[in-house]
Formats: structure tokens, sequence, C-alpha cells
């Protein structure tokens, strides 16, 4: 038996749809899509939608950690100094 189309999820997402699934901002899903890793779809030139298959692919690659942290962020370090990704994996190796 097919399921009603009521009950199906819709076919694209809006950008605070996709922020929700990733845990961040709306402003960083707007820097995901200007760094164009992700496609998405323009309605009538304005209007941003993007495919669900696409949000939950990005999701799965693992680009963002989850919790609302972009693994490609510089971090700070205890101190507060900003710190590139590499060397906070290192300092937390130590």
């Amino acid at each position: 038996m097919k399921t009603p189309a009521l009950f199906q999820s819709p076919p694209c997402v809006t950008r605070a749809g996709f922020a929700d699934m990733l845990l961040v901002s709306v402003r960083t899903v707007d820097r995901i899509i200007a760094a164009k890793e992700i496609p998405v779809h323009r309605v009538r030139g304005k209007v941003v939608r993007i495919l669900r298959s696409d949000a939950e692919r990005y999701l799965a690659s693992g680009s963002t950690t989850g919790n609302g942290e972009n693994k490609n962020l510089k971090t700070t370090n205890q101190t507060g100094e900003l710190t590139p990704e590499s060397s906070r994996t290192n300092q937390q190796k130590k």
C-alpha cells in the first residue's frame, strides 16, 4: 500500500530546514551555499530550495559534526587563540 502524499516527506527543504538538519544557523547554511558545497535550486531567482536527497547526502558526508560545529572552521584553544582544526587535533593527542 502506498503512503498518502500528506504523510510523505517533501522532496525539498528550505534553508531553515537544512539548518535544522545540521544543527547550525541559517547564516551558516548561507555560507555552505556560497561555497557551493551543496547544490541548490532557486525559484524566481530568490527562493532557495535544497533537494532532500542532497541534504541527506551532505549530512552523511560528515561535512559538519552534527553538533553545530563545522569541521573546517577555526577553533580556539584554551588560551582563546584561534587555531586551525589540525592544531587542535594535535593538542588533543598530547
